[in-house]
């Protein structure tokens, strides 16, 4: 295997990393560059000038490269979806928030990135409230009415195709807030309570215990209008609507 020749295949399509595997079964990630004379190199370890030159000689000979890959760090829409609404599910089952919420993650996870849009899609396709085909392709997102119908289980539909937007929940514009801890403490002791602050919007934090359920939202100062949010556990929210 010429292996500085095929990373200069690799380098020319856009490859920056490599994992090399060699025939003692172990592998390794190296950062790879081009020289002035052009030839391939490898960076070594905490540095962005100097390396050397990657070649067989550089590899003894009880450790012979046998393949060599591009390593990417970018993941893919449906493996983003994945640990995203992981994430949030993870979040929820650590502060027991929103138990029903994460019922229907696990029926999103399990139907899958792909299914879930198109079912999104075909969803807005349905003529006249019709629908006999939709229940048959997507059996696990439907639910019957008080009709006994079967018909699409919106809330999953809607909340879920998409990547969840998460972000920290904030009180003020800058410096440390105490807000958070506040909120912590309230959560951990089962006390119900609500929280405000002016972050550029007038936010407020609302957390009920005996509901397991806690919701956050960021509004145009003296509006009543804005951003809402399902608070995930005691410093992360989840976008739910604007309105």
């Amino acid at each position: 295997m010429d292996i500085s020749l095929q990373a200069e295949q690799l380098y020319k399509a856009g490859a920056r990393k490599v994992r090399i595997t060699y025939d003692n079964g172990q592998s390794q990630v190296l950062r790879i560059f081009q020289s002035t004379d052009g030839r391939i190199c490898h960076y070594r370890k905490n540095s962005r000038k100097y390396g050397y030159p990657l070649s067989n000689d550089a590899f003894s000979f009880s450790s012979n490269p046998v393949s060599i890959a591009p390593v990417t760090s970018k993941k893919s829409q449906e493996q983003k979806w994945i640990d995203g609404w992981t994430k949030v599910s993870n979040r929820l089952k650590t502060s027991q928030l929103w138990s029903d919420i994460v019922k229907e993650i696990a029926v999103a996870l399990k139907v899958g990135h792909k299914r879930m849009n198109q079912a999104y899609d075909d969803y807005w396709k349905v003529k006249d409230y019709d629908y006999t085909a939709f229940a048959q392709t997507y059996p696990e997102l439907v639910r019957k009415n008080d009709k006994d119908e079967l018909v699409p289980n919106s809330s999953i539909i809607w909340s879920y195709a998409k990547l969840p937007k998460v972000k920290k929940m904030r009180f003020v514009k800058r410096g440390q807030d105490i807000t958070l801890s506040m909120i912590a403490k309230s959560m951990q002791a089962g006390q119900k309570c609500s929280y405000h602050g002016d972050n550029g919007y007038d936010a407020s934090f609302e957390y009920n215990h005996e509901k397991k359920k806690a919701w956050y939202s960021e509004e145009y100062r003296g509006c009543g209008n804005g951003h809402y949010y399902i608070a995930l556990d005691s410093t992360h929210a989840l976008f739910y609507e604007d309105d």
